[in-house]
């Protein structure tokens, strides 16, 4: 792209590129370069935080439809705890009802500072819907969250929180964190296990086996 745009200058009968533009333009190059070089450092990072955002998103939004579609449970614990500013609650839509219980559910079982699968299966749990999860999809989700918040909070670099959680990692304090294309492999697998985990549980639920051995043959 540098010589493409001093390139342009030139047929437009410039003497040539505009500075800022061009300045920019190699910046993005160099860049690029650096992380075809290093196996894509940035990107693989914004993955991960993208990642475990997508795994927030998809287990709030599944409690979220329970509470909407179940409205018999808040009847039950812990819901029968939670502390409701009816003067916030009652203008609301069916749909943001249900995210403002989530929300206080959230704070009641402390969901949101639990590690690993465990803040998922604490805001689950309510509904019936946790269970065992197998250790290698809990390991990489662990290690997921652990890594993600040490790329959101410090800067990319590992604290001593991330060094005693993952000690498997090896990493020094105040190093930088690269994340490998087989680790976001294996993160991205543990995301997707976990979500077809739920899915399971939703189906035992409702009597209906929705794993593979079940569709063999249809």
């Amino acid at each position: 792209m540098p010589r493409l745009n001093k390139a342009v200058a030139r047929v437009q009968g410039k003497t040539g590129p505009d500075p800022e533009r061009q300045k920019a333009i190699e910046e993005d190059a160099a860049l690029a370069e650096s992380e075809i070089k290093n196996d894509f450092p940035v990107l693989h990072s914004l993955a991960t935080v993208g990642l475990w955002s997508w795994l927030e998103h998809l287990v709030k939004g599944i409690a979220i439809e329970w509470v909407k579609h179940n409205p018999s449970l808040l009847s039950g614990q812990p819901f029968n705890r939670l502390r409701v500013k009816l003067s916030d609650y009652v203008p609301l839509t069916k749909a943001e009802q249900s995210a403002y219980i989530i929300e206080l559910l959230e704070q009641e079982t402390s969901s949101s500072l639990k590690r690993g699968v465990n803040r998922f299966e604490a805001l689950l749990d309510p509904f019936g819907l946790s269970g065992a999860v197998p250790s290698k999809t809990s390991d990489s989700i662990f290690e997921l969250q652990q890594i993600r918040n040490a790329i959101a909070h410090q800067n990319g670099r590992c604290d001593r929180k991330l060094k005693a959680s993952c000690p498997w990692l090896k990493l020094k304090i105040g190093s930088p964190i690269s994340i490998s294309h087989r680790q976001l492999s294996n993160y991205s697998a543990a995301c997707m296990d976990y979500g077809l985990l739920l899915l399971y549980r939703i189906g035992d639920h409702h009597g209906v086996n929705l794993r593979d051995d079940s569709a063999a043959g249809t």
